[in-house]
């Protein structure tokens, strides 16, 4: 459940038990649409808001969820005003916790001093949209809310900024003992909603006097709560901030650690404390990170300043949730040697009681679980997430299949201000050659690629060997006195370039080619997730064509360095095949790519992929002849598989000659790849389709 709408649901408490005469006649409310949550979307999520207007007999109206479209949107009538139209001076405009900046365009509709905002926080300090968390995160033993006017949101530096508008009023009160984030929050929603109600009787009484909030301030700012804020460092945190931090995020979240198994795994703090016992502290090492189990205390956990962290109950990347002791005795004889070696941030030591015992793996790698849990997202993934999911209603609503093309190559940032970096460089040109052929083939394609690398149709003009500018002219009208020149194209060349604008021109008109990008590894490995899990509503109609070139080593955020030396100490890709199979999308078609330079060791590769991962078909890639020749192994679920072979071997070739720049016709090898594909995509939809008949 959101809980911005949680705040604004209890704060509209207050107002709605106001005297109506006193304070409104009516009130209109906007509120987020609902959503499809948890697994798959299995959830419908309505927001608390809507549900207490609806019992009121308000009027409800749901906002777009898409920032875009929210700049556009229109406000409801009565407060829809024609263009210069005075905003009538009975309309007031209230938000709480909205999550969006409302445009010049909608402020405008409302009197200037009658636009205001619920902030839980003293501001100046903790502008922003997560002002509670940051609040209990810093240990504040004072809190409040704010009632302010909203300024439009300008450019940095032009005046204007958020929750920055005067102050019409202001609550304090003390932080209970060991409150945490959802108990606060329903305090200061109730200190919000009667405060609104005192401001508004003020302002209709003419008495309301606001105070202006300095423009700069060295107050605490509140950020949105990234990945990095549930991932705990014990070297520069103590026990009683992990602690703040607990009780601040673990609402949404557990906060997370890692252990430096191979594959590294993630645990789950669950419920922990600070201790105040001396004598705990004897029992554990200084180095930050080292632990050990106590009978009656849990599992003790070494932080920053000596400071010794209490957890009775944990969960391990995919168990259960368990006590301390049962999780010690499950891990105490994972990988545990004898050493001095220094484990990387985020690792726990384990320290049995009396020896100094350290968990080594050399080298240490991620499991897919606890790289998403400790690696943060791209910026964009949420926007890019909601292109993905109305993309594919429009797909499905028109019975097309979908195939998620993965074209280009990953980088790996080296420091945090990316200067130097890896590049596992590929051109893209058979992830765009093959998206073509899928889109003659009648799928919808979600091309995910490289930025700047080959795209679908434009690839024929990328070359030097074949460069777009060649192929126009310039004419002039030699019988006017001001020839105004025109652009043409060489017509020799016009045939071609007209076939390939048809249909690129069809592709965009049918909306069937969705295209997203990636630069680093990072950036892919999220998205591949993110989208794999929205097709998964497609079932068997969904396939993957993995021919991105994926970093095999990349540096996690943590390890990076923001200045000074560059020091590097790489960890392995997760392999996201296994969990792709079984996780995100089980009933897709997954086609990932082999590439060698020694061909006797493409297939046996091929079949230990196939065996580890349990997809659907490996493409073996020789390096020097994979323009004109390639191998499909799959399983052989035929009838007869007892007795014949676990593996199926397919040999694609061409003729070499054919595939020589320059020739009036070339033949590419993807036309064939992608038509093979085609015909084993349908027997695998086929066979579902028995299956359900039988």
């Amino acid at each position: 459940m959101n809980s911005r709408a949680v705040f604004s649901e209890s704060y509209m408490l207050q107002l709605e038990h106001a005297f109506p005469a006193d304070i409104w006649s009516n009130i209109t409310i906007a509120t987020n649409p609902d959503e499809k949550v948890g697994r798959r979307g299995s959830v419908l999520s309505v927001s608390p808001l809507k549900i207490l207007g609806s019992s009121l007999g308000a009027p409800v109206h749901t906002i777009p969820s898409e920032k875009k479209e929210f700049r556009h949107w229109s406000l409801p009538s009565p407060f829809s005003l024609a263009p210069d139209s005075p905003p009538p001076s009975n309309h007031v405009l209230i938000t709480a916790s909205f999550g969006r900046i409302l445009p010049l365009s909608m402020l405008s509709q409302f009197p200037k001093t009658q636009r205001l905002n619920v902030h839980p926080s003293l501001l100046p300090a903790y502008r922003g949209p997560a002002p509670i968390q940051h609040a209990l995160m810093n240990g504040e033993e004072e809190v409040g809310v704010c009632v302010i006017g909203m300024l439009p949101v300008r450019k940095k530096g032009s005046g204007g900024g958020i929750d920055s508008g005067d102050i019409w009023g202001c609550t304090r009160r003390d932080v209970p003992e060991g409150a945490d984030f959802i108990q606060l929050r329903e305090f200061l929603a109730k200190d919000g909603g009667r405060l609104l109600v005192n401001v508004l009787r003020d302002m209709a009484q003419g008495t309301a006097k606001s105070i202006p909030q300095p423009s700069e301030t060295d107050e605490p700012s509140a950020p949105m709560i990234s990945q990095a804020d549930w991932t705990i460092d014990f070297s520069r945190l103590t026990a009683e901030e992990i602690v703040w931090r607990h009780r601040a995020l673990s609402h949404q979240r557990n906060l997370t650690i890692s252990i430096p198994t191979d594959p590294i795994r993630t645990v789950q703090l669950i419920t922990l404390a600070a201790s105040v016992n001396p004598s705990l502290s004897r029992r554990l090492p200084t180095t930050p990170g080292a632990a050990c189990l106590h009978k009656t205390h849990g599992l003790l956990i070494r932080c920053r300043d000596g400071t010794v962290l209490e957890v009775t109950k944990l969960k391990q990347e995919g168990k259960r949730e368990m006590g301390a002791k049962d999780w010690w005795n499950g891990v105490k004889g994972m990988g545990i040697v004898m050493d001095s070696v220094w484990i990387s941030w985020s690792a726990i030591h384990l320290i049995p009681s009396c020896h100094c015992v350290r968990m080594i793996t050399e080298p240490t790698s991620f499991s897919a679980e606890s790289y998403f849990a400790t690696q943060p997202p791209p910026a964009t993934l949420e926007h890019d997430v909601q292109r993905v999911r109305e993309w594919t209603q429009k797909q499905v609503a028109a019975g097309r299949r979908v195939v998620l093309v993965t074209s280009g190559g990953t980088t790996v940032p080296l420091e945090l201000n990316v200067v130097r970096f890896l590049d596992n460089f590929s051109a893209g040109t058979r992830g765009a050659t093959s998206a073509e052929y899928f889109l003659k083939a009648g799928y919808a394609v979600i091309f995910m690629h490289r930025q700047f690398s080959l795209q679908p149709f434009s690839r024929h003009y990328s070359h030097s060997t074949n460069p777009f500018l060649d192929f126009l002219e310039i004419e002039t009208d030699g019988g006017s006195s001001n020839p105004s020149p025109r652009i043409s194209v060489t017509p020799e060349k016009r045939a071609d370039l007209l076939e390939v604008l048809k249909m690129y021109k069809a592709v965009h008109a049918a909306e069937t080619m969705l295209t997203l990008t990636f630069v680093t590894v990072n950036d892919y490995l999220w998205l591949l997730r993110a989208v794999s899990q929205e097709l998964s509503t497609l079932g068997r109609k969904s396939l993957y064509y993995l021919a991105a070139a994926v970093s095999d080593f990349f540096l996690p955020r943590q390890k990076m360095s923001g200045k000074g030396s560059l020091h590097i100490e790489m960890d392995q890709v997760p392999k996201i095949l296994k969990p792709m199979v079984d996780e995100w999308t089980p009933d897709g078609y997954i086609v990932s790519f082999k590439l060698e330079t020694d061909t006797e060791l493409l297939i046996p590769k091929a079949q230990a992929a196939l065996e580890r991962y349990g997809h659907q078909v490996v493409i073996g890639n020789d390096l020097h002849q994979r323009k004109f020749q390639v191998v499909f192994v799959s399983r052989n679920n035929g009838s007869n598989t007892r007795d014949g072979p676990q593996f199926i071997e397919n040999w694609l070739r061409i003729d070499p000659a054919l595939t020589h720049p320059g020739l009036e016709q070339i033949k590419e090898i993807e036309e064939d790849i992608i038509a093979e594909l085609v015909k084993k995509h349908t027997a695998w939809i086929q066979a579902q389709t028995q299956a359900n008949k039988s």
